[in-house]
C-alpha cells in the first residue's frame, strides 16, 4: 500500500505543481511572442487605419510586438473566422466590430455567440449621410421631403448585408420614408454612384467622405452619433435635426472561446490604459472614433443591445 500512497501523492504533487507553472504562465502573458491582430478586411480601408493607429500604442501597454495580419472576404467573415479557430492563447486577437454581428447575422459567418468571448473595446466610429456637393438636398429635412413626395424613388447606396445596408434600413425608419436601396457595393463604388448622379445619396464612415467633403464634391448632411464630430463640426447630427437617429460602427478586440480570464483581463487592461494617451486620442479623433473602453459585464451589455438591433433588422430582411 505504501508504494501507491506515493504514487498518489507525487501524482498530486506534479499536479499542483503544473497548475502553478499554468497559472504563472498566464500571470505573465504576453510572453516574447510575438501578437497577431486580425483584420477581416484588406489593406487601407477605415478598419485597417483604425487600428493601425492604435497599434504602436498598444504595442507599449501590451508590452510585446504585435502584427496586423489582414484575412478578407465574405464581408469579414472569413478573418473573423480564421481569429475564432486560432490557438486561444492571447496571441492571435480578432477585431470585434458591427460588422462581426452583422456577418453572424445575415449567414456570411458560420460561428455562433459562444465561439468567442468579446475582451474590450476601444469606442465606436458614427456613420454618415453624404449627398453630391451640388445637390439641392441641404439638410436631412429636405432629403426626407423630397422622399415623402416620391416614396421609393429618392435613392440611397449601400451594399447589400453590410452595416451601410443595416443603417440605410435604420436611416428609412428614423425619417418615415420609403427609399430607393441602391445596391452599389464598397466605399469607391457608392462614391461613384452619388458622384456620377446615380444615386441622391449615400451611407458611410466619416473617414471615406470627408475628404470630398471638404473639396465640397460631396456634402455630408448628418452625422449619426450623438455629438459632431471634431473631424467635421460643420456637420449637425441627426438628433440636432429632429430626427432620432444614432448608427455606428462598434469597434474592439475579441478572443477565441478558452481563453484564459487573465489573458482577456490583462489585454483589457492595455487597451484601456490608452485612453490616457492624448497623441492616440487626438489621431482617433481625427479619424472620427469615439473613444468608449469597456470591458466584462458593461462590454457584454453593449455587445448584447447592438446584437439585438442587428438581429431585428437581419429578421425584417428575411434573413
Amino acid at each position: 500500500m505504501r508504494p501507491i500512497k506515493k504514487t498518489l501523492i507525487g501524482a498530486s504533487i506534479l499536479a499542483f505543481s503544473l497548475g502553478i507553472l499554468a497559472t504563472n504562465a498566464h500571470a505573465e502573458y504576453p510572453e516574447d511572442k510575438t501578437v497577431r491582430i486580425i483584420i477581416p478586411f484588406g489593406p487601407g480601408g477605415t478598419t485597417d487605419v483604425v487600428f493601425r493607429t492604435i497599434l504602436p500604442y498598444l504595442e507599449k501597454t501590451l508590452g510585446q510586438t504585435s502584427i496586423i495580419v489582414n484575412i478578407k472576404g465574405a464581408g469579414g467573415a472569413v478573418g473573423t473566422q480564421a481569429a475564432i479557430d486560432a490557438k486561444p492563447d492571447g496571441y492571435t486577437i480578432g477585431t470585434l466590430q458591427t460588422n462581426t454581428l452583422i456577418a453572424q447575422a445575415v449567414g456570411l459567418g458560420n460561428y455562433a455567440n459562444a465561439d468567442y468571448l468579446p475582451a474590450v473595446s476601444i469606442g465606436f466610429m458614427p456613420l454618415t449621410l453624404a449627398v453630391k456637393g451640388d445637390s439641392p438636398y441641404k439638410n436631412l429635412s429636405d432629403y426626407q421631403s423630397a422622399a415623402k413626395k416620391a416614396p421609393g424613388e429618392i435613392g440611397l447606396s449601400m451594399g447589400v448585408g453590410t452595416l451601410a445596408h443595416f443603417v440605410a434600413i435604420k436611416t428609412e425608419q428614423a425619417l418615415d420614408v420609403d427609399l430607393k436601396l441602391i445596391n452599389a457595393g464598397g466605399g469607391a463604388k457608392k462614391k461613384a454612384s452619388v458622384l456620377g448622379g446615380h444615386s441622391a445619396g449615400m451611407i458611410d464612415p466619416p473617414p471615406g467622405v470627408l475628404g470630398l467633403h471638404r473639396s465640397g464634391d460631396l456634402r455630408v448632411l448628418a452625422v449619426f452619433g450623438p455629438n459632431r464630430l471634431s473631424s467635421m463640426p460643420d456637420v449637425p447630427t441627426a438628433t440636432e435635426q429632429g430626427v432620432d437617429l444614432n448608427a455606428f460602427q462598434m469597434k474592439g478586440f475579441f478572443v477565441p472561446k478558452g481563453t484564459p480570464p487573465m489573458v482577456i483581463s490583462k489585454l483589457a487592461s492595455a487597451v484601456c490604459a490608452l485612453g490616457d494617451n492624448k497623441e492616440m486620442r487626438k489621431k482617433l479623433d481625427d479619424l472620427s472614433v469615439i473613444w468608449r473602453c469597456e470591458s466584462g459585464d458593461k462590454l457584454m451589455k453593449w455587445v448584447d443591445e447592438e446584437r439585438a438591433n442587428v438581429n431585428a433588422i437581419a429578421l425584417s430582411l428575411g434573413y
